[in-house]
């Protein structure tokens, strides 16, 4: 296998790789099946530590990574993407079921995949305080989650930005940046994917909780940073100091 080179792009039947040649021209069966898939996959959902949850977890790695896909797309038609690739093309009809596909996957991932983040982190709070023996096998798994979390909101539009998914974003880096041993491969998400989350949206995060301060918002700016700071904790610690009466600063 020999990579072609920018010079040798026109030599090459898909020279952008297949996923996006596929999404170019016939993206609504990609993006539907994906989205059964994932729909499946969750329908399967039960405890945290059920064998169905590694294939939830695929099903929503392949999901964002198709999204990836479809956004540059859609970018590139609209003169956003960084570089323009001219043989990229894709039609109007094309362009309309890549909105449509990724508003259904966005729409999964915000209704029921966040959701079951959710319950999936309080069961295991609530294993590590009653089974302190499983406190490790209970973190490796919340690290997991959270890393998830991360790459789900890694195409969220600066536009849609607000105070639940600032919180999410900025609590899961937070855990992973306490909790988490690097270098382990342990996340099934590389962990350059969760620096890249954070270097695309690291703007843009800091621009939303100084217009909260401007706005004088306390309420979701102190909720933000509370969050993060309970992510401090060991898993299912009770002893924790209550952030609740904190007032956070910008400095």
């Amino acid at each position: 296998f020999v990579p072609a080179t920018s010079e040798e792009e026109h030599l090459v039947a898909s020279p952008y790789s297949q996923l996006l040649t596929e999404l170019s021209h016939g993206p609504a069966a990609i993006l539907s099946g994906v989205g059964k898939l994932m729909a499946l996959t969750l329908s399967l959902a039960t405890s945290v530590t059920s064998e169905t949850v590694p294939a939830i977890l695929f099903s929503v790695r392949l999901a964002v990574r198709v999204e990836s896909a479809a956004r540059l797309l859609m970018d590139h038609a609209e003169g956003r993407a960084v570089r323009a690739w001219p043989r990229l093309t894709a039609s109007p009809e094309a362009l309309d079921e890549l909105r449509r596909g990724r508003a259904l996957l966005r729409s999964t991932f915000e209704g029921e995949v966040l959701p079951w983040f959710d319950r999936w982190l309080e069961e295991l709070v609530d294993a590590a305080q009653h089974e302190p023996n499983r406190e490790d096998e209970c973190n490796g798994l919340a690290c997991r989650l959270h890393a998830h979390q991360v790459l789900v909101l890694r195409n969220v539009e600066a536009k849609d930005f607000n105070a639940e998914r600032a919180k999410r974003l900025l609590s899961s880096l937070t855990f992973l940046s306490s909790h988490h041993s690097w270098n382990q491969e342990r996340l099934e998400v590389p962990e350059t994917e969760i620096f890249e989350v954070l270097q695309l949206h690291r703007r843009q995060i800091v621009r939303w909780l100084v217009e909260q301060r401007k706005r004088n918002a306390l309420a979701e700016f102190n909720g933000v940073l509370q969050s993060c700071h309970r992510q401090l904790s060991a898993l299912g610690d009770s002893s924790a100091k209550d952030s609740s009466g904190f007032e956070w600063v910008c400095v």
